[in-house]
């Protein structure tokens, strides 16, 4: 390709971004409209406003989550710790109450919106796959059905999506049940789905290692629940075996069923197995 067509593809990208760009001033902030489509056939659009000084936050005004809820898909934990970790690779940041954001100096303006729009695009795929959703809220709540029932003598307490907290960062675990005696194990249990197996094994690694140099969590049962395990990498598995002191693996069908024999497991590893 000789130096004139490049020059002529050049402007004519330049030329569809300002044709197609749109930007309105609303009140105290800007509407960035970009000519970049999400699955779900918008074009993102982005509010950008300025700090102190030449400080900018550019944020999706939570359009990307409303757009998610509107196609009927959750974003569960699970979920949104992917996201974020995509995220983190441009930089920005998915907040608690799930706006997509980035804070920035003039001066990388224009690449911050950018990225954030990248993000937004990005995360408007999970439309694609929301059917894994629906199934970690099935076992979700299967998990919390059965143990809500479960009342052994050497129980003390469950705690349902308990917060940990290790060494670098805050971890969840669906379930985790503590016993009344010093002389028995706290187990905790972590579902994996199928979605992006490896770096759901990777994660998990992660979180292993953040939590285990944490005194209070040294002695805990690390229990993992891997959903259609048919369907994961035997390196995938193998990693998460291995970081693990018992690994459910359950057949692609037979996930919700499986959940009902978890609370017998969980008492074996509380009263006869040591970590």
């Amino acid at each position: 390709m000789n130096q004139l067509a490049c020059s002529e593809i050049r402007e004519s990208i330049a030329g569809l971004f300002a044709d197609r760009a749109q930007i309105a001033k609303l009140k105290d902030y800007c509407v960035v409209t970009l000519p970049l489509q999400t699955v779900d056939n918008r074009h993102v659009s982005l509010i950008v406003e300025q700090g102190i000084g030449d400080t900018f936050l550019v944020h999706d005004g939570g359009k990307t989550e409303s757009a998610l809820f509107a196609q009927g898909v959750n974003v569960t934990q699970n979920k949104l710790e992917y996201l974020r970790a995509s995220a983190g690779c441009y930089g920005v940041t998915i907040a608690d109450n799930h706006l997509i954001q980035k804070i920035c100096k003039l001066r990388t303006l224009n690449a911050t919106i950018l990225e954030v729009a990248q993000c937004a695009i990005l995360t408007s795929q999970e439309i694609i796959g929301h059917k894994v959703s629906f199934e970690e809220e099935n076992i979700a709540r299967r998990l919390k059905s059965v143990f809500a029932d479960w009342h052994p003598p050497f129980l003390e307490k469950v705690v349902f999506q308990g917060t940990v907290h290790g060494e670098t960062a805050t971890h969840n675990f669906p379930v985790i049940a503590f016993p009344k005696r010093a002389q028995q194990r706290t187990v905790a249990i972590k579902v994996l789905y199928p979605s992006h197996p490896q770096w759901q094994a990777e994660r998990y690694g992660f979180l292993v290692h953040d939590i285990r140099s944490q005194p209070i969590y040294g002695s805990w049962v690390r229990m993992a629940v891997i959903s259609r395990s048919d369907e994961w990498p035997k390196k995938a598995v193998d990693l998460v075996r291995n970081l693990s002191h018992e690994t459910i693996e359950i057949p692609t069908g037979t996930e919700i069923e499986a959940i009902d024999s978890v609370p017998s497991l969980v008492a074996d590893l509380m009263t006869n197995r040591a970590a």
